[in-house]
């Protein structure tokens, strides 16, 4: 990656900012990169940031239907894997 491309990316937190905001910040200017990797049938396959984020809005909406909202306590009991992550920023 050279410094173009660096600076392309990098995005400056600054105290207000979430984990969730930066997030959706990242997936919005970068929604084809891979925002991670995990293990299947033995090769490590990319999940873009555009299919991270698609997964975090389907689980999200999902948590709505079941009742749970803003300020509600939730546990996640998973293995280590994409759901989980998912998940974690849908809560």
């Amino acid at each position: 990656v050279n410094a173009a491309e660096r600076t392309r990316l990098a995005i400056e937190p600054t105290p207000r900012d979430t984990v969730v905001s930066l997030f959706l910040e990242r997936a919005r200017r970068t929604p084809d990169r891979p925002a991670f990797f995990h293990h299947v049938a033995g090769t490590w396959t990319p999940v873009s940031c555009r299919e991270y984020r698609q997964a975090v809005a389907q689980a999200f909406i999902a948590l709505r239907a079941l009742g749970v909202a803003h300020g509600d306590r939730v546990a996640i009991h998973a293995a280590n894997r994409p759901e989980w992550l998912y998940a974690d920023l849908a809560v």
